[in-house]
């Protein structure tokens, strides 16, 4: 199996195992049962029905449909434990055979994260030397560039950024039309092509920029243009681009070598090691024969000429590529576990290993997924099976298939199935089970807000009747139960935040604590009275004012609307997620 690096997906990944597991057990339970006489059968179904029937109360009183699926759960419960009885009779190569699942992340991913990790090393290396960090930094330094350059040059909405432009200008620079590297959409490698186009015509970008100010009314960048203009001036987001430019030979082995990705444990180890031989002598980059994975010839020799141009004018190139091939390493490490001689790639025999075939990436389903949303995109009302029909025919040769074997008699009746299919409105079946359960999500949505709102008017109701005790002393306190001391604390917190949730007070002598606390502060402040003109979060001197901006800060950053909006134009890049 496999898929990216997220924990849904191992999550996912886990239950295919169990399920894999399971069904093998039972399957092996049914073939035993297979053998066995009637009377057998029932004799061993008769005791997991005796413990099926011992987990209801009234069996005979229950519908014959809820009696049926104990019965088969009884009969799958036997299956299982047959089948564990066979396996146990397995021998050892034929055990680890049944039960090897085999799991890789996609390589793509694992370079997608090694270089983010290698940002973010960069990107805490400034500040740990004390050096002057690239201009924005809050928005991601040379990464922030190349996101924004693929936005402005070849947007994934075709309305949006220069686009035509862009092309048609370089074309007249480079004699070619250009595309600028796909951050837009954050292609793999993308962000590592992107800022090696931008350093070798680093002056043609600088100068196509100039004229699109010049060619408005205004005369004055947009703030993205700026950014990118700025950004290819400033010496510390050079030398984040510099350090960033390199990945290809990785990319290429994992694509185009067609090997098992069950067997590619010993190419991860060479990379981990190239990383580690990097950082320790990042001078030897600029060589093929030891910059290079492969130690082969650069794939554009023209981003190590023009390195080692601005490199005098990057003081602290150095410091930063032992940064980001620290951090790249680091991430390697994290997303090669599968790899590791403890896991079961490591533990599984060689015979066993071939048996198995992983592709190295996950292209093939996310190009699927890309082909489904343009093929709806042309045609809005294509239905599945029409589209997954015109996907079957070009592969596994069905085309070159049809047009040698096929026979009119084979082509009506294929034509026949299509009508019944079309005719049968499977789709708009589909289409109204969809529609139904968006329906069902909404009524449990509001059914689930009026029970919250009725708690909460009960809720209110009470404290509305509660009295507080303003005069009350801490022995007066120590006698209330719990549930009054709470009482008080939500009494206390309707008008003040910064008194302590009841949560958060984990027994009686913390709570009689808190409720004392504010009601001799209140006391104190306000001349004894009570009431909703008290600000304690102004008061330096409020034992919860700490609490008030942390209880205040948390619930602004849940309560925060994270949907899109125009200024969120980096939405495709998120520096926090792992892909």
């Amino acid at each position: 199996m496999v898929t990216d690096h997220a924990a849904d997906q191992k999550r996912l990944v886990e239950l295919m195992r169990q399920w894999k597991v399971r069904s093998d057990l039972e399957l092996r339970g049914r073939e035993v049962l297979a053998q066995m006489s009637v009377r057998e059968k029932t004799e061993a179904l008769a005791g997991h029905l005796d413990e099926a029937k011992k987990s209801v109360p009234n069996w005979e009183d229950l519908p014959s449909d809820d009696q049926d699926r104990l019965t088969h759960n009884a009969w799958s419960a036997l299956a299982l434990s047959k089948g564990e009885q066979a396996f146990n009779q397995l021998s050892g190569i034929d055990k680890e055979s049944a039960t090897f699942f085999a799991w890789t992340g996609c390589c793509m991913h694992k370079e997608m994260n090694a270089t983010k990790g290698g940002v973010a090393s960069m990107s805490a290396e400034w500040e740990k030397l004390g050096l002057e960090p690239p201009i924005d930094r809050v928005s991601g330094g040379a990464i922030k560039i190349t996101t924004l350059a693929g936005l402005l040059f070849n947007h994934r909405d075709d309305k949006r950024g220069q686009q035509n432009t862009y092309r048609y200008w370089f074309e007249h620079i480079f004699g070619r039309l250009p595309t600028f590297p796909d951050t837009s959409n954050t292609r793999y490698g993308s962000h590592s092509d992107a800022a090696a186009e931008l350093l070798v015509h680093r002056d043609h970008y600088l100068n196509f920029l100039e004229h699109v100010r010049d060619a408005k009314a205004t005369g004055e960048f947009v703030n993205m243009e700026k950014n990118i203009y700025s950004g290819l001036k400033d010496p510390a987001t050079l030398t984040e681009l510099a350090a960033q430019a390199f990945s290809k030979p990785y990319m290429r082995h994992v694509r185009g070598s067609h090997q098992n990705s069950l067997e590619l444990g010993a190419y991860h180890h060479n990379v981990k090691r190239h990383c580690l031989a990097i950082q320790e002598n990042p001078s030897s980059l600029v060589t093929p024969s030891t910059g290079a994975l492969d130690q082969g010839e650069w794939e554009r020799p023209s981003v190590i000429q023009e390195v080692n141009n601005i490199s005098k004018s990057l003081p602290h190139l150095y410091k930063m590529l032992t940064a980001f091939f620290r951090g790249a390493l680091g991430t390697w490490e994290r997303f090669t576990q599968e790899f590791g001689p403890d896991t079961t790639l490591g533990r599984a025999s060689a015979g066993v290993r071939s048996q198995v075939w992983n592709n190295p990436t996950n292209d093939a389903s996310e190009g699927a997924l890309g082909q489904t949303r343009q093929m709806t995109r042309r045609m809005p009302a294509i239905t599945d099976h029409q589209r997954n029909g015109r996907v079957m025919w070009s592969k596994n040769n069905t085309h070159q298939f049809v047009q040698a074997h096929f026979t009119e008699a084979d082509h009506g009746f294929i034509r026949r199935e299509a009508r019944k299919i079309d005719a049968s409105g499977q789709a708009k079946k589909i289409r109204k089970k969809q529609n139904e359960a968006f329906n069902q999500w909404i009524q449990e949505n509001r059914e689930r807000r009026a029970k919250a709102q009725m708690r909460k008017s009960v809720r209110q109701h009470k404290l509305a009747n509660a009295r507080l005790l303003v005069s009350a002393t801490r022995e007066d306190l120590e006698r209330l139960t719990v549930k009054d001391l709470d009482q008080q604390i939500d009494k206390l917190r309707e008008t003040d935040k910064s008194v302590p949730a009841k949560s958060k007070l984990r027994n009686k002598a913390a709570k009689v604590a808190a409720v004392q606390a504010a009601l001799e502060f209140y006391a104190n402040s306000n001349g004894g009275a009570l009431g909703s003109d008290i600000d304690a979060g102004d008061s330096t001197d409020n034992p919860f004012a700490g609490e008030l901006h942390k209880d205040v800060g948390n619930s602004m950053e849940k309560d925060k609307f994270s949907g899109p909006t125009d200024e969120m134009l980096l939405d495709e890049y998120d520096p926090d997620w792992e892909y």
